[in-house]
């Protein structure tokens, strides 16, 4: 399933389908989405661990998300 989750003007924003301009493509399986999404997971340790697939852009905009989400 593709979604997105981002944040606009500090506020976290999220729908389906793709972003318009994503920072980052970030593939994974859902137990692994949840894990990110609950805190289980660091994002930095999912992509490093070979969980997270980078496809496009950069980790560092899956952590940001990450934070934004977590808050």
């Amino acid at each position: 399933e593709v979604f997105y989750l981002g944040a606009r003007n500090g506020e976290p924003n999220h729908g389906i389908g793709h972003a318009a301009e994503p920072a980052v493509v970030a593939q994974m399986d859902p137990e692994t989405f949840y894990r990110l999404q609950s805190g289980q997971l660091e994002a930095s340790r999912g992509v490093a661990s070979g969980e997270i697939h980078i496809v496009e852009g950069h980790a560092a905009a899956l952590e940001r998300c990450d934070f934004i989400y977590s808050q």
